[in-house]
């Protein structure tokens, strides 16, 4: 189980203050391939360019060079995070890239902050597992995606094979380190909320990309 909000925005309000470590630690976790992954979740969405996109839990905007590289000027880029030094961060990336398409917001992810249908797609890396009240978060996506409209996740899970021996200790260094909270079962959540849902496994089950569609109905 998470740790609260409180506690979530200290432990990123640090990271955000180290960001080589960040980085580190965030191709640790995905074995070296934190940018083919990431460029793998932005594929999700199907972009083709102009759309208006959602990066939940942005932090330092690590996302940001692959979204922009399918958005074009044309489309719109907001960042959320609860962090002020993530948000800082990633607001130097997009100073240093000279993006003008990038808004950035600082606010709570289970707090409602978008008009209902206005986004073409959302996507959320390696944070999902972290928000402590993360249905509501999930809630507020789906809300905020138009009919048709699709939410990309690459986050934590837990080993499935033979390495799933290694799952309690994995479990209490994400507790302290990360906040992850890898027993969320994100397949089932989104699963309860969007008509099409597809999940591929990344390093024996422990990172998992989840591609999911709001029906054309809602």
């Amino acid at each position: 189980m998470a740790f609260s909000l409180d506690y979530t925005r200290r432990l990123y309000d640090w990271w955000g203050r180290h960001g080589r470590f960040y980085r580190l630690i965030s191709n640790l976790v995905l074995l070296g391939r934190e940018d083919e992954l990431r460029r793998a979740t932005v594929r999700c969405l199907g972009l083709s360019g102009g759309e208006a996109i959602l990066d939940l839990a942005c932090g330092n905007g690590a996302n940001f060079p692959a979204l922009q590289h399918k958005l074009g000027a044309q489309g719109r880029l907001i960042g959320l995070d609860y962090s002020e030094t993530m948000l800082q961060a990633a607001s130097e990336r997009v100073r240093h890239a000279g993006w003008k398409n990038v808004e950035l917001v600082r606010a709570d992810a289970a707090q409602p902050v978008f008009v209902a249908g206005g986004l073409d797609a959302a996507l959320s890396t390696l944070a999902l597992t972290a928000i402590p009240h993360h249905h509501a978060a999930l809630d507020n996506v789906f809300s905020a995606l138009h009919p048709g409209g699709r939410f990309a996740v690459l986050d934590a899970s837990l080993f499935d094979n033979a390495a799933r021996i290694f799952n309690p200790l994995l479990n209490l260094i994400f507790k302290y380190v990360t906040n992850w909270a890898p027993e969320r079962d994100l397949f089932a959540d989104l699963e309860s909320r969007f008509d099409k849902v597809s999940v591929r496994d990344f390093n024996a089950g422990s990172i998992q990309l989840l591609c999911a569609q709001k029906g054309d109905n809602h």
